[in-house]
């Protein structure tokens, strides 16, 4: 018999589970199936010409965390399909670490102010905002010209997402930079 397809409800990254189904040829007699190399003593199994025990398929499967599938065949006359294999290794349901928003400054100023952002290595996507403004990918640190909150979060590539973390900056006062300051020691 031809070897048997695997296909899995999605290769991508995942933050849900997997369903395998096994497509075999027409010529299939015996269908025969493993997940994670292992057999479920509680349902029918059969012994390959090596010696290798499997179950008999019975349909689709659901991997809730990551695995793999092995499937295999034999015609009426005992002849042995290819054996397929799949491996499900992006299923990911843990959401990335809350990222870590720190200033160079916190003394008040009336000067702009490094913010740094420090996300896990899980998180795919960075992401931040000032204030009430759009959310913007964050590339490495970036001036904060004016008091105000900002709020960042992470997402991985299977869609788990760290909660939104805010941090407000309120050293930053500009309003007097135009004065002009006068010294108490000089007579007119």
């Amino acid at each position: 018999p031809s070897k048997p397809i695997i296909n899995l409800s999605t290769e991508g990254h995942t933050n849900q589970d997997v369903t395998a189904s096994v497509d075999y040829s027409e010529d299939s007699e015996i269908k025969l199936v493993k997940y994670n190399g292992l057999i479920d003593e509680s349902k029918e199994t059969y012994t390959d010409k090596s010696g290798q025990v499997w179950n008999i398929y019975e349909g689709d499967y659901v991997f809730t965390e990551n695995g793999h599938i092995e499937a295999m065949s034999l015609d009426k006359a005992g002849n042995e399909s290819v054996i397929s294999k799949s491996i499900i290794n992006k299923i990911d349901k843990v959401n990335p670490e809350n990222p870590i928003i720190s200033s160079a400054n916190e003394e008040p100023t009336n000067q702009d102010v490094n913010i740094n952002i420090e996300y896990d290595e899980d998180s795919f996507y960075k992401k931040y905002k000032i204030d009430d403004g759009e959310w913007l990918e964050y590339t490495g640190t970036f001036l904060m010209k004016h008091s105000g909150t900002i709020y960042a979060y992470g997402l991985d590539r299977a869609g788990n997402q760290s909660e939104i973390v805010e941090y407000i900056i309120s050293n930053i006062d500009k309003e007097n930079e135009d004065n002009v300051n006068i010294n108490p020691n000089t007579t007119v």
